[in-house]
């Protein structure tokens, strides 16, 4: 058992997810599904669950990939803050172009204060150059958002990466870690999380989607946790898209996120998260000589 870290992490996980998921297909409850709202509560934090019960069971002590300190490292610290802001309004911009006919120039306030929890007068219309401002600037200020995403973070990047690494070599360990990143999102996306359940053979092709979504940005976020070493860089990009990721819906008139876009888990909206994602996956040999694990 102390030899199969990786076996012992990802079936904690598994467990977690699709027993969850499991349970909320066959909850009957008319007042609401309490195991599909579990799921989406403690997603974030079971593969840091999974981190400390295979830490536990294996005896394993060795430190941890990460470290608050992103400052030592300014343009790193930069590029996870601007680049995922701008792939995002890019493939917005991209998609829209396509799909004129869905894009809606005024945006109500309250569509855009939802994505923070907030309400507001529904008949209140902003410009949506500010609204990009402001969910841009927010997207980088805010810190607790950046690490709210530790817990996933912790787990996937900063604990198993390394561990893939050492039994697979690099880039077979971060598609690797991608793929198996994007299929424990399976439980929710099925239930419609992050896509609408109109799409074309959905839930299956949205969780295919989002299959892709999770190795185009894991690659990204493995890449910068191998060359920094500390997988809270990968915390901040994650953290920016997840609030910058949230904006071009608010433009669509039909409120659904389809295979496509506007979100930037569909394929169009995606297509500059994949121009880097691909650019880094061809820099990773040049990794080895700085790789810590």
């Amino acid at each position: 058992m102390k030899k199969n870290k990786i076996f012992i992490f990802m079936a904690i996980i598994y467990i977690i997810c699709f027993g969850l998921g499991i349970c909320a297909l066959l909850n009957k409850n008319p007042q609401g599904n309490i195991a599909y709202e579990l799921l989406i509560t403690t997603f974030t934090i079971v593969p840091l669950i999974a981190l400390f019960i295979t830490r536990k069971i294996t005896g394993d002590k060795s430190k941890f990939n990460f470290s608050l300190k992103v400052w030592k490292d300014v343009k790193m610290w930069l590029f996870c803050l601007i680049i995922p802001n701008v792939t995002i309004i890019l493939g917005a911009i991209v998609y829209y172009l396509f799909m004129s006919n869905d894009f809606n120039n005024n945006l109500v306030l309250s569509d855009f204060l939802s994505i923070f929890g907030l309400a507001s007068n529904d008949f209140t219309i902003i410009s949506p150059f500010i609204a990009i401002l402001i969910t841009v600037i927010l997207s980088i200020l805010l810190i607790p958002i950046h690490l709210l995403e530790l817990g996933e973070e912790l787990g996937w990047r900063g604990y198993l990466l390394p561990l893939q690494v050492k039994k697979h070599g690099m880039k077979k360990a971060v598609l690797l870690n991608g793929l198996l990143w994007g299929i424990a999102h399976a439980p929710i996306i099925y239930f419609g999380f992050n896509y609408s359940l109109n799409n074309y053979l959905a839930p299956y092709s949205n969780i295919v989607m989002m299959i892709l979504f999770c190795m185009v940005v894991g690659i990204i976020e493995s890449y910068i946790t191998i060359k920094t070493g500390n997988c809270m860089y990968a915390a901040i990009i994650h953290g920016v898209m997840n609030v910058t990721g949230e904006i071009p819906i608010c433009f669509s008139i039909s409120k659904e996120n389809t295979l496509f876009g506007p979100n930037p888990s569909g394929l169009i909206a995606m297509m500059f998260l994949i121009f880097v994602a691909i650019y880094l996956f061809t820099k990773l040999g040049k990794l080895e000589n700085k790789l810590n694990y």
